[in-house]
């Protein structure tokens, strides 16, 4: 059955140049079968937003296009993953909060 995982990986071996352009499109044809009765809605997620990408780029001359489109959803996909550790404030952040108490300036 298909899985989101497998679907991601997919898509960074086309990104990375170790499967072609028609068997990434092999793949996406196939893995988008029946997708509907997965119980992996990120899996559906990623087959609907991939088969989109090669049906919008599939007259284009070149994949620059679709490699592009690709990359920005593999990486939504892996902040998906792995979301940052919020920050006191609620903001994103790359490092997680410090229990360590904020120093205080007793100068001033």
């Amino acid at each position: 059955m298909a899985n989101a995982s497998g679907a991601a990986s997919r898509v960074s071996e086309y990104l990375a140049d170790r499967i072609s352009l028609e068997e990434l499109e092999d793949w996406s044809a196939s893995f988008s079968w029946n997708i509907h009765k997965s119980d992996d809605e990120q899996a559906q997620a990623i087959a609907y937003q991939v088969r989109a990408i090669l049906n919008e780029y599939s007259d284009d001359a070149t994949d620059d296009r679709i490699r592009k489109e690709l990359a920005q959803l593999r990486a939504r996909i892996e902040a998906a993953n792995f979301p940052f550790a919020e920050n006191r404030y609620g903001g994103p952040s790359s490092a997680p909060e410090s229990s360590m108490p904020r120093a205080v300036n007793v100068a001033a």
